[in-house]
C-alpha cells in the first residue's frame, strides 16, 4: 500500500491473522485507533471493517484458509455484504464463528 493513502477494508466473515511486513499504518476499528509500525503480526477478528491510513508504504499481507480456487467463491465464503450479514455468522453471546468455512 502506498504511503499517504487511506483504504477502507470490507467486513471480514472469519478470524484470521495478518502481518505487516514492513511499513507504518494507523488503522481505527470498531475498536479505537492504533498505530502500527512492521515488522508486526495480528489478528482480525470476524466482524471486523478498518479504516487504515499509510504514513510509509506498507506490505500487508492477510491469511485465510479456504478450499476455493474461484475468487467470487472465495469473496462469497470470507466478505460479508454488511453488518447485517454477520448476524448469521456470530455466535451472538462470543463472536465465535457458526462454521462459515466448508
Amino acid at each position: 500500500m502506498p504511503a499517504g493513502q487511506y483504504f477502507v477494508t470490507k467486513i471480514h466473515k472469519i478470524t484470521h491473522p495478518f502481518f505487516i511486513l514492513e511499513g507504518d499504518v494507523s488503522v481505527v476499528t470498531e475498536e479505537g485507533f492504533k498505530r502500527i509500525r512492521g515488522p508486526y503480526y495480528g489478528i482480525t477478528k470476524a466482524g471486523t471493517k478498518r479504516v487504515i491510513y499509510t504514513h510509509a508504504d506498507t506490505t500487508w499481507v492477510t491469511v485465510h484458509v479456504t478450499k476455493e480456487t474461484d475468487l467470487k467463491k472465495i469473496e462469497e465464503e470470507l466478505i460479508a455484504k454488511d453488518f447485517s450479514e454477520m448476524d448469521n455468522i456470530l455466535d451472538s453471546k462470543n463472536g465465535v464463528c457458526k462454521g462459515v468455512i466448508k
